[in-house]
């Protein structure tokens, strides 16, 4: 990245180290992306984009000296997912179901 090879900021995210490693990524990709994309498109393709430059990034100042796979675009995704489940509760006043989504 550093000597203008700037693709690999999304590439690392496309690798992976086994295909076990990549049925497991796709299979929680594929599941928790389809729920958030369901939810609201836009916000999902801005976290995924956002998440993708900044995981890769992050890589670059980390003493790790690589990186693959979805794991982190799936966390992401995960976490979307939960955020928003826990926004729609506190907003509903649902202090019960806030708690255990919290």
């Amino acid at each position: 990245v550093a000597a203008g090879e700037w693709w690999r900021l999304l590439t690392g995210h496309l690798t992976h180290w086994s295909g076990e490693h990549l049925f497991w990524d796709l299979l929680m990709f594929a599941l928790l992306g389809w729920i958030c994309e369901r939810r609201s498109r836009f916000t999902y393709a801005l976290c995924l984009v956002g998440a993708a430059v900044t995981i890769s990034t992050g890589m670059l100042w980390a003493s790790t000296l690589s990186y693959r796979g979805l794991s982190g675009l799936a966390t992401t995704s995960f976490a979307l997912l939960a955020t928003s489940l826990l926004r729609e509760q506190i907003t509903a006043g649902n202090r019960g179901r806030t708690a255990i989504l919290a």
